[in-house]
């Protein structure tokens, strides 16, 4: 198991925290590289803690911004997972 614990910043957004911190109103949720969705794991009332399952390259990141902002204001966040083959075709284009 991958633990990520690193402060995260939400673009256009105010909120600053780390991973393990508290935030009100935030949906923690973990990437499934199967099939590319995003589920939803627990609400922010307990620490915010990203556990995958996958060894590799990730970054946290928003959703699409129409679905990361919730009715109440909270925020959406998001695991994404880099495949070998983009990590690959990363570093080959520099």
């Amino acid at each position: 198991m991958s633990n990520i614990n690193k402060e995260i910043c939400m673009r256009g957004c105010r909120l600053v925290t780390k991973v393990t911190g508290d935030a009100s109103n935030v949906y923690q949720f973990v990437f499934n590289p199967k099939t590319e969705d995003f589920s939803e794991i627990c609400s922010c009332s307990e620490p915010l803690e990203f556990e995958l399952d996958v060894d590799g390259v990730y970054e946290i990141v928003t959703l699409r911004n129409n679905d990361a902002v919730l009715e109440d204001g909270g925020l959406k966040i998001g695991i994404r997972v880099f495949s070998a083959r983009e990590i690959i075709d990363s570093i080959e284009s520099v």
